[in-house]
């Protein structure tokens, strides 16, 4: 034995891993499914590093949207995955559009809306789930690109 210290594998090194030997999980964020994976299978826990990252695997985020530390993106990603209003909103949203929300495209920041405590709500207007348009001081969560923009200005 050399001594060297084990190399733990990234977050997408281990979603890879698990998606190559169960392609069911293909769909799946990495970060979600290596979560959801160590959570019920905690002997793995001591193989991945949940706050390391790929380079180059991330999705920039668009200009003048909110950035994380690390710890707040394991928050932010477990609130995405567990807030029974975020998965009622993904499920209807999925259900309208045939696709996934893209959490991490340019059309509203997900992130800001999380740190300002916002959760989509019901529309009275509509009957549908609608997240908030306004961040922390007042900031707007929309792109000028947003389909329904205009109800923020």
């Amino acid at each position: 034995m050399t001594g060297d210290p084990i190399q733990l594998l990234s977050t997408d090194e281990f979603a890879e891993k698990i998606k190559s030997k169960y392609p069911e999980y293909q769909d799946m964020d990495n970060l979600e499914l290596a979560t959801k994976i160590i959570e019920k299978y905690p002997e793995y826990a001591d193989q991945v590093d949940l706050k390391k990252k790929d380079e180059g695997m991330d999705l920039p985020l668009a200009d003048g949207f909110s950035g994380l530390s690390e710890s707040e993106e394991i928050e932010f990603q477990n609130f995405m995955n567990t807030n029974p209003d975020v998965i009622a909103w993904k499920e209807q949203f999925v259900e309208k559009y045939k696709e996934e929300p893209q959490i991490d495209g340019a059309n509203y920041d997900y992130r800001g809306a999380w740190k300002a405590g916002l959760t989509p709500s019901v529309s009275e207007q509509d009957g549908l789930y609608h997240w908030g348009s306004k961040g922390l001081d007042g900031v707007d969560l929309k792109s000028e690109s947003h389909p329904t923009r205009w109800k923020s200005d």
